[in-house]
């Protein structure tokens, strides 16, 4: 709670955060997800009927992070958002984008697998708390020895490599205009630029479909 009282500022309907706060929770979430994702992988489908005895060790990525099915289907939307300057890329890009970038992967073996997700699982539990925790505090811990690299083998349209940081640096400018499509707006927090996040009630984007009720379903 301390953290959350020290970085944002609410104001009634709006909330205040820097853009170095922001950026360094997006970082934060980018990397739990990598994290994630990619030291998941060795745990894939193999604990099914029980749990694992022991909880894994791992070493935070020292070799950097990589491609992988958990992370490089979000990186070409966002890539292009930010280089096209959109926030909804047409159906008809998409479907440019996915022929260009979407080789084989394996993609629909592992959905059709349907087991215990380990690295998908992982990766959304890092991404949460990365951004809850923020990156220096990820970065501060004695285990973390990730390097700041980021090595695309499987989608041939974007950087062959870059870093995290870039990475980062990408989601914060899209999660800019989302700001600002939203009735955000930039402002200067103690000299430093910021936002002012204009909150949003949860609702239902698109209701789900009706479908006839069955002898067995509930109504």
């Amino acid at each position: 709670m301390h953290i959350i009282i020290t970085c944002f500022l609410v104001r009634g309907a709006t909330v205040d955060i820097s853009r170095a706060e922001l950026l360094d929770r997006i970082h934060g979430g980018w990397v739990g997800m990598l994290i994630g994702g990619l030291e998941g992988l060795p745990h894939e489908f193999k604990y099914k009927e029980q749990p694992r005895d022991t909880l894994p060790e791992f070493t935070f990525l020292e070799q950097g992070a990589w491609s992988d099915d958990d992370n490089d289907f979000e990186w070409p939307h966002l890539f292009f958002m930010d280089r096209e300057g959109t926030l909804q890329l047409p159906y008809p890009r998409l479907v440019a984008i996915w022929k260009a970038n979407m080789n084989s992967d394996r993609t629909l073996q592992y959905a059709m697998a349907l087991g215990y997700d380990a690295d998908c699982n992982a990766a959304t539990a890092g991404a949460v708390n990365g951004v809850r925790l923020g990156f220096r505090r990820i970065a501060a811990l004695p285990q973390f020895r990730m390097p700041d690299r980021y090595v695309n083998k499987t989608r041939p349209q974007l950087p062959a490599e870059c870093t995290v940081s870039e990475q980062a640096e990408t989601l914060l400018r899209v999660a800019e205009r989302v700001i600002l499509a939203n009735g955000g707006e930039a402002i200067t927090i103690a000299g430093q630029p910021g936002y002012r996040v204009r909150l949003q009630q949860p609702r239902l984007v698109e209701p789900l479909p009706e479908r006839a009720h069955g002898p067995g379903d509930k109504p």
